[in-house]
């Protein structure tokens, strides 16, 4: 904690900024909609954060991302990982569209913070709390499809390393790789992004149709399988020179021809 002491002045007078510029933005951003000078929808991805980092720093604010970042990255090879929520968050309020490091602290909560809990209630917690993050990162930044990508990773990786985590969404009437899917699905809508996002959810697939077979439901596993296959299809027609994609449409193309003359 001797190390985040030197920015305890700083962060106050932020902190003191922040109060005085809270219901004066809210005042402007209602007259600024009154008097039609901006589009409305702005504003919803526009919080006083970007106002008193823009303000008070102005071209000092990267400077100050970069110091924080450098004291961020010596926390995470020491291990610090609570004081790490501090300054990632320092981060985001002076640097919200700063992508990566929504999806780093979101990381730090998920599987460092986690993982060092002792009990699954405590580690499903934080887990939670990565997630939220990432929704609250999607909303502020919702053209770059590396965050949602990293939460549909969330669910596919992280939930699935712990039945009692997928139990947890069960009983919400929720299933962990349908909802990977439906996030990285959002992510393969938003051009331009790497092949890896269509490979993934093929592998999605591939997931629901071998839990369907462990499950003993051969009708769903045939289903998923043939999700899988199509999904692999399309990216093989998009990406032509990728030889995951083809070589695993060429072998579910193989398991199903023989499934269905079986």
């Amino acid at each position: 904690m001797s190390r985040l002491k030197k920015y305890i002045p700083f962060i106050a007078f932020i902190l003191v900024l922040f109060m005085l510029l809270l219901p004066l933005q809210g005042r402007i951003n209602r007259l600024r909609v009154e008097k039609e000078l901006v589009e409305t929808d702005i504003f919803e991805t526009t919080t006083p954060s970007d106002i008193w980092g823009t303000l008070l720093l102005a071209g000092f604010r990267g400077v100050a991302v970069d110091m924080l970042w450098v004291q961020a990255i010596n926390l995470q090879q020491e291990g610090k990982f609570f004081e790490l929520l501090t300054l990632y968050q320092l981060i985001l309020d002076l640097q919200p569209h700063f992508v990566n490091i929504w999806a780093y602290s979101a990381w730090n909560m998920a599987y460092n913070i986690s993982n060092d809990m002792e009990t699954k209630e405590q580690k499903w917690q934080w887990i939670q709390k990565g997630l939220a993050l990432l929704r609250k990162g999607i909303k502020r930044n919702p053209k770059s499809y590396i965050l949602y990508f990293e939460l549909g990773w969330f669910y596919f990786h992280k939930v699935e390393a712990d039945p009692y985590y997928g139990e947890q969404l069960k009983k919400e009437g929720k299933n962990n790789y349908f909802l990977a899917l439906y996030w990285f699905k959002q992510a393969s809508k938003i051009e331009p992004h790497p092949s890896y996002v269509e490979r993934i959810i093929a592998h999605t697939w591939e997931k629901l149709a071998a839990r369907a077979e462990r499950e003993g439901n051969i009708e769903k596993r045939d289903e998923y399988r043939i999700e899988a296959l199509r999904q692999w299809k399309k990216n093989v027609k998009k990406y032509p020179h990728d030889k995951v994609s083809r070589s695993a449409y060429i072998y579910w193309k193989k398991i199903l021809g023989k499934e269905n003359n079986s």
